[in-house]
């Protein structure tokens, strides 16, 4: 870092709970996006398209 304080502590360093920490940032919910993240990854653009595409409609319904 640049300058005489040190950046500022992220939400997990800084022991903050609750809402206050991101979704997927610990435990089960991390675990899950890994995968989710890993699943994407593997799928071609025009696959994670057709996927954004279906989750708007259910959504939109």
């Amino acid at each position: 870092y640049e300058g005489k304080r040190p950046p500022a502590l992220s939400p997990l360093a800084s022991g903050k709970k609750g809402e206050e920490v991101a979704w997927g940032s610990t435990g089960k919910n991390a675990r899950y996006l890994a995968k989710l993240v890993r699943a994407l990854s593997r799928m071609s653009a025009r696959d994670r398209q057709l996927l954004f595409l279906a989750a708007q409609k259910m959504v939109r319904g």
